[in-house]
């Protein structure tokens, strides 16, 4: 294992589909300013740093479960680089979790490795214990960082009526199940493009209206755009529902560290 810094730890949780794992192709010599203060612990159940794209990478994947065909570039780095800019004193963790296509039903709360949830926890319980041995605590402060909506709202009529109630379901479940780490767990979710990619999104306008209204029901929950569609001056192709291209994830991620940092 890599040798861990025993400074002050964010430690961000990365769940939902696939705009959660990036999917925006880049050039081989993408970094960030930041990257040093990164340390992500791997689909592989292994130590990464400095944390480079693709943050979700298909390499070495244990619980099948989790792994992706396609992964890219996405919002999570530049996220986590604006954050630490503005928190010079912290380091950081990531646990990516998100698969390509996931619905909400697939995250609902399993221990069993080969569900999403069970392999999330896993891992993220791996992360903070490895973290407390090498260095003797625990990372201080939890975030889980949501982006899922867009199988579900092509799905339809089916999670019109439980989308919002299994999101907050997913919330809570996995507030509990790391409260032994930190008991005010924050979480920051995404909310859908103003405008659905086709018609065939016909649950797209419910479940926007959900994700906007999850941080009422939670002190520690606030919500982050995804811009408009055709956002980054690039329209989708029609029924495609990922931000155009790098430069659009790049400013996902600066609008979700805001969100991050806007809450208490």
């Amino acid at each position: 294992m890599i040798t861990l810094p025993a400074l002050s730890v964010l430690f961000f949780i990365v769940i939902g589909q696939s705009n959660a794992v990036g999917m925006a192709a880049f050039p081989s010599n993408l970094t960030y300013p930041q990257e040093a203060r990164m340390y992500s612990f791997g689909k592989d159940y292994k130590w990464h740093t400095p944390v480079r794209e693709p943050l979700d990478s298909t390499v070495g994947v244990v619980d099948s479960v989790s792994a992706n065909t396609t992964t890219g570039a996405g919002f999570v780095l530049p996220m986590v680089n604006k954050i630490l800019i503005d928190q010079p004193n912290n380091v950081a963790v990531i646990v990516p979790c998100a698969r390509t296509g996931s619905s909400i039903t697939e995250w609902q709360r399993d221990l069993r490795l080969d569900t999403l949830y069970g392999s999330c926890l896993n891992r993220v319980i791996r992360a903070s214990e490895e973290w407390n041995t090498s260095t003797g605590s625990y990372p201080d402060k939890y975030t889980i960082v949501f982006w899922q909506g867009e199988t579900d709202a092509l799905a339809g009529e089916v999670f019109r009526t439980t989308w919002k109630q299994r999101a907050e379901r997913l919330r809570s479940d996995m507030k509990m199940d790391i409260s032994k780490y930190n008991t005010s767990v924050k979480f920051i979710d995404a909310v859908l493009n103003p405008v659905a990619p086709d018609s065939n999104y016909r649950a797209w306008n419910t479940i926007r209206n959900y994700q906007l209204n999850l941080k009422l029901t939670d002190a520690n929950t606030n919500y982050f755009s995804t811009g408009w569609y055709g956002y980054g001056g690039v329209t989708y192709p029609a029924g495609n529902p990922h931000p155009s291209n790098l430069a659009s994830y790049q400013t996902i991620g600066n609008w979700a560290a805001t969100s991050y940092e806007a809450l208490p």
